[in-house]
């Protein structure tokens, strides 16, 4: 398994040489994210990982809004042959040049979350208010995405802060 992980993900036990303890950097993402919403493709696996390590290491768990880019695409594009980040991407003139790559995931998940808020504010008004009131009491970060976007709320601007140092 260690093996099939490596090479997945191009992590090998040189480049986590000097890295800081998982404590060290839950505690250094925890502070880097505060309450800012979070956006990531399959949410609930990686806030699954997310929330063990914060509870295990007695940190608050997050507690902002997660948007999640493939809840978003299959909503928009249920039909597509594929809803992996590396094809969603690819399809949308997305760069990623390395996939299962944690940085460039997450600045891949950044920019097609931003593609895939145009798109859902840009479908057909009647479309728009339609999905609108089937997720309006749903409470969840699409649901509130999509009555904003109904109510003529543009998609909102990505803010990208600098990563702290690892």
């Amino acid at each position: 398994m260690e093996l099939q992980i490596r090479r997945l993900t191009g992590i090998t036990p040189e480049r986590l040489a000097g890295a800081p303890s998982p404590a060290a950097a839950l505690r250094t993402f925890r502070a880097f994210v505060g309450d800012l919403p979070l956006v990531a493709h399959n949410a609930p696996f990686d806030l699954a990982f997310v929330e063990a390590g914060l509870r295990r290491h007695r940190l608050p768990p997050i507690g902002a809004a997660v948007y999640d880019t493939l809840e978003l695409a299959r909503l928009l594009d249920p039909s597509a042959p594929t809803h992996r980040l590396e094809d969603l991407a690819r399809a949308r003139g997305i760069d990623l040049a390395r996939a299962h790559d944690a940085l460039g995931d997450a600045r891949a998940a950044a920019d097609l979350f931003a593609a895939l808020c145009r798109e859902l504010c840009a479908l057909e008004p009647a479309l728009l208010r339609t999905l609108a009131h089937l997720l309006a009491g749903s409470r969840t970060p699409l649901g509130r995405l999509v009555l904003d976007c109904a109510g003529g709320v543009s998609a909102p601007a990505l803010r990208r802060r600098a990563l702290p140092p690892v």
